[in-house]
């Protein structure tokens, strides 16, 4: 069906004609030929057309592009694993097993508070989480189906999770944290100039 490059409702109308009916309204158009992109058996081309991947060359295992992703990816993530960075990006682990080593010189704590909200990347860049959030307070942040609470986040580790409740920030820390609407403060207040409302934050 691909011998010449089609958009999206071409192939789903090829489709449909050797018998793989897919409704054009649904996701399903979009999540097979993902699926098919990530499988390596097709590519999208900028002008939203599909086209077969060449198929007349061994794959690679970790050749250049997949190198400068791993060298970026552990610069904004790291330390992290293969496994990580393979949960990450979606590539297969036979081109992630060949990595080299990334040498960055580890940050000195400064006290740095942010406010994460809902599905942040700073922890969807990891399999093994426990490096920067507890897991005995794990649920409290993964609640379920791939759902992440908005964290609060010092030095790197998640210390709490946080909500909106009528104008104001209520920070439910991790143990003994008597002061951690103090600690917030100005990420409050940044959010709000953001927001443009007015903030202030409280623990609950």
């Amino acid at each position: 069906m691909l011998a010449d490059p089609l958009d999206r409702p071409a192939l789903v109308a090829r489709l449909a004609e050797v018998g793989i009916p897919l409704d054009p309204a649904s996701q399903a158009p979009a999540h097979l030929l993902a699926f098919a992109a990530h499988s390596g058996v097709l590519w999208r081309d900028l002008d939203d057309t599909y086209r077969l991947l060449r198929t007349d060359r061994e794959p690679r295992r970790a050749d250049d592009g997949v190198r400068e992703l791993w060298r970026r990816y552990r610069r904004a993530y790291g330390p992290a694993t293969p496994d990580d960075f393979a949960a990450w990006s979606g590539l297969p682990k036979r081109m992630t097993g060949d990595l080299p080593e990334v040498v960055g010189e580890p940050a000195a704590p400064t006290g740095a508070v942010r406010l994460l909200g809902h599905f942040d990347p700073y922890l969807l860049g990891y399999r093994d989480r426990s490096a920067v959030l507890d897991p005995a307070h794990a649920r409290l942040v993964q609640t379920g189906g791939g759902f992440l609470t908005p964290q609060v986040v010092v030095d790197g580790r998640v210390v709490a999770v946080w909500r909106r409740v009528r104008g104001r920030v209520v920070a439910t820390p991790f143990g003994d944290r008597p002061h951690i609407a103090d600690e917030i403060a100005e990420e409050v207040a940044d959010l709000g100039r953001f927001l443009d409302v007015d903030t202030a934050s409280t623990r609950r």
